[in-house]
């Protein structure tokens, strides 16, 4: 019985720990089609959530219906695209000048 008990404890504190916590980032984790001519990784992250906005221009939005599209098999809600663009948890999508 104590056996169990030590092994659900277990199993709960594991299922809680943050797996991305300590997490570096490096150019060779970013897979990148058609791959830039340079990527300077920054410190910090950015996760994908049900509030996540796709913010682009009117010359972008098939590119945007297609995203938000493969977003939402993620995160099983399909993000709302926008031309306001809104200071936190966004996606941008814009071209080059």
């Amino acid at each position: 019985m104590k056996v169990r008990f030590l092994l659900l404890i277990g199993s709960v504190l594991m299922a809680c720990t943050n797996k991305y916590e300590n997490t570096e980032n490096i150019a060779a984790d970013y897979l990148v089609i058609p791959n830039p001519v340079s990527l300077t990784p920054a410190d910090g992250k950015f996760e994908v959530t049900q509030k996540t906005k796709i913010v682009t221009t009117d010359s972008l939005m098939d590119e945007a219906d297609y995203l938000a599209g493969l977003l939402k098999k993620a995160i099983e809600s399909e993000p709302v695209i926008t031309a306001a663009n809104e200071p936190d948890n966004n996606i941008q999508l814009q071209l080059d000048p």
